[in-house]
């Protein structure tokens, strides 16, 4: 007569669990590092990991890097001024000062303290809700509640609307879609006549993020748009870069650096009709 087969001890059926895991890719996430923990850190040299902490100072310097540095620790986060460009709303020091957060990234050793260089927003989690942007110290008014992750929520089949209330609806007189229409100036038309104001940031997250930033400063300083009947415009200060000058113009005059923007709107309203650098 055939014996039944034994059944697995526990602790088979956990490694045979496991290793199927590992097979399909599914093994369980690391769980992140304290930044507190720097020598642990800097043991993982060339490793991709998760380090978690507070960011208790963030500056940027005369170059444009961006530091965040962490409370009780000699470990900390770069993100060259370059790079620092596809972060929404002043850039990783002013997103995350004062956030407690969760970095992923490869470790390297600077004079032998450990550092991760951030490429872009995707390696960067806050804990407990989205970033906001933090005061600098200085009362400029360079604040935006639509810090941070950044989405249009489409309202309409041609409607969207900002996280702080801006609108863009309906089409220009070409067809497109105001988020359509605004995005065109997001890349050069070096063959365009006259003048075109090119926005530094590429995505439409980085672009309207922006616009949500300057109507915020605009409110701010108090500002008096210019009426021309029906529409409304600000031309906004923003006390940095934020674009250059394209077009034929543009190409002729080595494509010059732009710190204001442009929004025009349908007065009285938050409708917004078009936005570029200027």
């Amino acid at each position: 007569m055939r014996r039944p087969p034994k059944k697995l001890p526990w602790l088979a059926a956990l490694v045979i669990g496991i290793t199927g895991l590992l097979v399909r890719g599914e093994a369980p996430k690391e769980a992140a590092i304290p930044a507190t923990s720097a020598a642990k850190i800097a043991e993982a040299k060339g490793k991709s990991v998760n380090v978690s902490g507070r960011v208790a100072k963030a500056n940027v310097s005369s170059s444009g890097t961006h530091f965040l540095n962490f409370a009780g620790s000699d470990f900390k986060v770069v993100c060259l001024a370059d790079l620092a460009k596809k972060f929404p709303s002043g850039g990783p020091a002013a997103l995350y000062k004062g956030k407690s957060i969760v970095v992923t990234g490869v470790v390297e050793l600077y004079k032998g303290k450990p550092q991760i260089k951030l490429t872009g927003p995707y390696q960067v989690k806050v804990i407990g809700g989205t970033p906001s942007v933090a005061s600098s110290g200085s009362n400029d008014g360079n604040t935006a509640s639509a810090a941070g992750p950044f989405k249009l929520k489409q309202t309409g089949k041609t409607t969207w609307q900002s996280a702080i209330g801006l609108t863009y609806k309906g089409r220009d007189p070409k067809g497109l879609t105001r988020v359509e229409h605004i995005m065109r100036h997001a890349e050069d038309q070096p063959r365009r006549a006259g003048k075109h104001g090119v926005f530094d940031a590429s995505s439409e997250a980085e672009v309207f993020a922006l616009l949500d930033q300057a109507w915020e400063r605009a409110n701010q300083q108090r500002l008096l748009p210019r009426n021309e009947g029906s529409r409304s415009t600000y031309t906004v200060s923003m006390g940095r870069r934020i674009g250059y000058l394209g077009g034929r113009v543009g190409g002729q005059r080595r494509k010059p650096a732009l710190k204001s923007i442009r929004i025009v709107f349908e007065t009285g309203t938050k409708n917004i009709v078009t936005a570029f650098p200027n």
